[in-house]
């Protein structure tokens, strides 16, 4: 998936974003993120794996099920 297919995938409605180069559909966890949508929001369609990194445990994305996985970051 490149960047700018990333980019395109910024709303409440259709949110993907990419964690250590894996691109995630969040869509539906949006209201669930335990940190409020703000956050999730404000770097939806994007790399977010320095803020990732700084809060979470490596691992706890994928606890996301797999068909929430679109693909690979180019």
């Amino acid at each position: 998936i490149s960047l700018n297919d990333l980019r395109k995938h910024n709303t409440s409605t259709d949110c993907w974003i990419a964690i250590h180069s894996k691109v995630w559909d969040i869509t539906d966890f949006i209201e669930e993120h335990p940190g409020g949508p703000e956050i999730l929001l404000e770097h939806a369609g994007s790399d977010a794996t320095g803020l990732y990194d700084g809060v979470h445990a490596p691992d706890i994305i994928e606890e996301l099920s797999d068909d929430k996985l679109i693909g690979y970051l180019e």
